[in-house]
């Protein structure tokens, strides 16, 4: 996937050190910036909705329950 187009996945939310992860029903992980976000998301399946700005990195613009 290029950087810089829209990101729309569904996975689970967990911490990973500092960082917040979607880590994928496959298995990896996208290391999400900017999130705003509710404790008790932590660990339950959520949509992100966002853009790819590096390797691995999603600026994102939305998380909800999935």
């Amino acid at each position: 996937m290029p950087k810089w187009v829209p990101f729309e996945q569904v996975g689970i939310l967990m911490r990973d050190g500092p960082y917040l992860v979607l880590s994928m029903p496959g298995g990896g992980y996208w290391r999400l910036e900017d999130v705003r976000l509710k404790r008790e998301m932590l660990g339950t399946s959520v949509r992100v909705k966002g853009t790819r700005i590096g390797f691995n990195d999603i600026s994102v613009d939305s998380i909800e329950a999935a």
